[in-house]
């Protein structure tokens, strides 16, 4: 019944964002991924239960390694040449990409992304088409599993929506029609959501973090230096920006070994990346101190932190799969050994230990009530 409600809350805040007066640009709706809409007043508890189904609509995405759809983002008024439309951006993990009319389903435009298949092998990467499924897992799908990101409408009301498909490539679109108005540039394969900041999208890959700025016609990618890894970069939201411009992101299972500064290792660890002397440096970081025995039993903590701000300071909230939830100062994460949270709750699930069918997954949301009162929702199985 809990998992129930969850789905119906989350339903709740992403149909609203385009029947009621709001555009969702990014997933989880801003920089802080905080997965509130603000300006959504519609919906009670008292009248939830009368939403009915709209529409649907049938996309012919083929699902593969547990992707499909990814998250919607939602423009409001896009001057399109039969007048405004209110639109939905959805990507496939085939590498698409679907512009649909809000108001009844119908796709307005829709876009395939080719580029040369990688070497077979498993966990490759290469077009659906010249693809071999058996290579395919949930790390490497062989498509994008991103989601997309739109930015701010120029003087006509034009935005621009990037994506990165499977090759690594990040295409810049005109949502009113679906052409491309840039080259591609090859950014790098991205895991999961981008984000947009000052001019930058930015996005997580198994390596590290890495960017391209719009506003530059060069194009030129930035990426990490001194992260070795330690598991990969995590959370189905993509990274989390706090109030300095500091890239959060959770990393997956993997060694942490930090005696080398121009490598460091940190795995099963929350990790904050600023850009410095032209490159992502690693700049702090929160490994929980049963960091080794979480490794082995496979329960990093692989969702998306939110940040917020609590009267006045700000914090951030991690969980993972062992169900937990960490509270932390993205000022000083995990102290001065690295290892010291704020505040960390009781298990709240999870307490057979299971590494795939339980455990928090996906991503944190926050929001404040009228009261000032600060809600933490986290989805677990």
């Amino acid at each position: 019944m809990k998992k129930q409600k969850l789905v119906v809350l989350v339903a709740a805040m992403l149909c609203c964002s385009f029947a009621f007066g709001a555009d969702w640009l990014t997933d989880g709706g801003d920089t802080a991924r905080s997965g509130w809409q603000k300006n959504e007043h519609a919906f009670t508890k008292e009248n939830i239960k009368n939403s009915q189904l709209l529409w649907t609509v049938n996309t012919g995405e083929t699902p593969r390694a547990l992707h499909s759809l990814i998250t919607p983002l939602v423009v409001q008024g896009v001057p399109t040449s039969a007048g405004p439309k209110d639109m939905l951006f959805v990507a496939g993990v085939s590498d698409n990409l679907f512009a649909i009319d809000s108001s009844d389903g119908k796709i307005i435009w829709q876009k395939h992304f080719t580029y040369p298949a990688a070497p077979a092998r498993p966990g490759g990467r290469g077009p659906a088409e010249n693809a071999d499924p058996r290579h395919f897992n949930f790390l490497n799908p062989n498509g994008s599993s991103d989601t997309p990101v739109i930015g701010p409408a120029d003087a006509k009301g034009n935005r621009s929506l990037y994506m990165v498909d499977g090759g690594g490539h990040l295409h810049t679109i005109n949502i009113a029609t679906g052409e491309e108005t840039k080259p591609s540039v090859e950014l790098g394969t991205s895991k999961f959501a981008l984000q947009l900041y000052n001019n930058m999208v930015i996005a997580a890959g198994h390596a590290g973090i890495m960017s391209t700025r719009v506003d530059d016609a060069s194009q030129a990618v930035t990426k990490s230096v001194g992260f070795g890894g330690g598991g990969g970069l995590w959370g189905r939201r993509g990274p989390v920006i706090d109030s300095e411009g500091v890239v959060w992101t959770t990393t997956g299972d993997g060694p942490y070994n930090i005696s080398n500064p121009n490598n460091l290792i940190i795995g099963n660890s929350v990790v904050g990346f600023q850009l410095k002397d032209g490159a992502w440096k690693v700049k702090d970081w929160f490994t929980p101190p049963n960091w080794d025995w979480l490794r082995k039993r496979d329960l990093d903590p692989n969702n998306t932190p939110t940040v917020f701000t609590y009267k006045g300071r700000e914090l951030m909230a991690a969980s993972g799969k062992e169900c937990r939830v960490y509270l932390i100062d993205p000022k000083n994460a995990g102290g001065p050994d690295h290892h010291e949270p704020l505040y960390k709750t009781p298990l709240f699930c999870n307490e057979a230990v299971d590494f795939q069918n339980a455990g928090s997954w996906g991503a944190l949301s926050s929001w404040e009530d009228a009261k000032g009162t600060r809600w933490i929702l986290v989805p677990f199985w």
